[in-house]
């Protein structure tokens, strides 16, 4: 290497990423677009893994020429703090971004104790994910929110809710909490697919309507009143059939509810997909009865479709819907509410065209990952602002 290129790559911010693992999931699909978009021209990003370095999408992400860095989590916090220190010490990153949430601040301080100048801290979650709730964690979750609010330079979230739920005060501190939307590729969506061929594929019929959704089976989801809509629908629309993309434990469970209820006739179970914009193609309505989300990702991926979306009525999710389609929200488990809305829409085809367009264009322009990437950039060039119990850098 000559004496220029060596220049040229001391330059260059060295940023270290933080996600559990390469595992098929939002959080790391998010990260997974940053890193086929990154400028490395002035970056050089490489991920630790607290729960290891194997998983579905360990492949694309070494596809990148990112490299994977195990560091083992540990329940007792601490170990987890003294590896992270130690690859901190010996690697010198300029930034640190944990895509962590609630145990993001055990994070935060092994890159203090490091020395790291700029420290991320991401919350993607509306509500502790930890698999044993109680006292004990509700302390730790509590002892590790301080540590992220004194040691982290900027405070990111992929929705307002999110920063409702950890620090309901974050709207008088700008200088440290900033929202940062789940990015999609828009690109993705611009192919013109062909109704006729995605239902076909799927054994639809070419007339019809078809509701649909794409989530895992997971309780979360809210399949079992997705069931309950379907059934309240086909009782006032009988042309009508039920789209579900997705997999998960709960899958058998709802398979067998439809049949109970005489609808299996009229639910299509696609399985996990990759060609997401496809199968929504297919649908003529998308339905999201979720009862908690981060944010509504892939109620930004409907619109990007052009279809309308019923929603439960959960901040998260309004803040992912265009505000045509914000009248729609209903509770979760307001069968009958969604079910009405869904009638109107799909007897009133102008209508659902119109909104649908609108969305479209709502979600093209708020919701980008190239937007969201050059974001990022900037947070990770910014400098750190002077936070309660933090001198100012020199």
């Amino acid at each position: 290497m000559t004496s220029h290129s060596k220049e040229s790559s001391e330059k260059k911010l060295r940023v270290l990423q933080i996600i559990a693992s390469p595992a098929m999931g939002g959080i790391e699909n998010q990260l997974l677009a940053f890193l086929q978009r990154y400028d490395r021209k002035k970056y050089v990003v490489e991920v630790a893994c607290g729960g290891g370095t194997t998983g579905s999408l360990r492949d694309a992400y070494l596809a990148t020429t990112t490299r994977l860095i195990p560091c083992k989590w540990s329940r007792y916090v601490i170990p987890f703090v003294w590896r992270l220190f130690r690859i901190l010490k010996r690697e010198r990153y300029d930034v640190i971004h944990a895509r962590l949430t609630e145990v993001s601040g055990a994070a935060m301080l092994a890159a203090k104790l490091a020395g790291v100048p700029t420290r991320i801290a991401s919350y993607h979650h509306t509500k502790t994910r930890w698999r044993n709730p109680g006292l004990l964690t509700r302390m730790s979750v509590s002892i590790l929110e301080r540590m992220t609010r004194r040691w982290a330079t900027k405070i990111l979230s992929i929705s307002e809710a999110c920063l409702d739920v950890y620090h309901p005060d974050w709207r008088q501190h700008p200088e440290q909490f900033e929202i940062c939307y789940n990015g999609v590729d828009t690109d993705r969506f611009s192919a013109p697919f062909v109704c006729d061929e995605v239902r076909s594929e799927l054994g639809l019929p070419a007339v019809c309507s078809v509701l649909g959704h794409v989530g895992g089976f997971r309780e979360v989801k809210n399949h079992q009143a997705l069931v309950e809509i379907a059934q309240r629908v086909y009782r006032l629309c009988d042309n009508v059939y039920f789209l579900l993309v997705g997999d998960g434990a709960l899958r058998q469970q709802i398979e067998t509810e439809v049949s109970k209820r005489g609808l299996s006739g009229r639910f299509v179970f696609a399985g996990t997909r990759c060609d997401v914009p496809r199968m929504l193609a297919a649908m003529d309505v998308f339905v999201m009865p979720s009862l908690d989300e981060g944010f509504g990702t892939v109620v930004v991926e409907a619109q990007l479709g052009g279809l309308v979306v019923i929603a439960s009525n959960i901040p998260s999710m309004r803040e992912a819907l265009s505000p045509g389609l914000q009248q729609f929200c209903c509770a979760p488990n307001d069968a009958a509410g969604m079910a009405e809305h869904i009638v109107m829409l799909l007897k009133n085809t102008q209508l659902r065209q119109t909104l649908g367009r609108e969305a479209r264009e709502y979600a093209a322009k708020r919701f980008s990952i190239e937007k969201t990437v050059r974001q990022l950039e900037a947070v990770c060039c910014s400098p750190a602002p002077c936070t309660s119990g933090q001198r100012p850098r020199r």
